[in-house]
């Protein structure tokens, strides 16, 4: 699904760096079963972790192939979100959809 082989390098950013893949990987996990609510998690995590390796990167080919991963993991997270809303959107009407004695006036 991802290659972060040639992200890993024993530099100061490896900490963050580890800890992102890490995520991504489980995100990976998550995603594959299904799970996507603890996918969405994951991959949140993962973004903000490698943005903190970007932060702190010094290279800039590094820094590069970090935006990038973290593009597309923050790509695949939007795309996990907005499936999740509209299940929950399709939820919500089939739950409450018919005459509920709610009524609406929310405004």
């Amino acid at each position: 699904l991802f290659f972060f082989g040639a992200l890993c390098d024993p530099m100061s950013y490896v900490d963050f760096v580890s800890l992102a893949i890490q995520r991504a990987q489980e995100g990976a996990t998550y995603d594959q079963g299904n799970e996507y609510e603890k996918a969405l998690a994951s991959y949140t995590q993962a973004v903000q972790t490698f943005l903190l390796a970007i932060k702190h990167e010094r290279d800039p080919n590094r820094k590069m192939m970090l935006q990038i991963k973290t593009k597309e993991l923050l790509d695949r997270a939007e795309r996990i979100k907005d499936y999740l809303e509209t299940q929950n959107a399709k939820k919500d009407a089939s739950d409450g959809g018919g005459g509920g004695a709610g009524g609406g006036g929310g405004g």
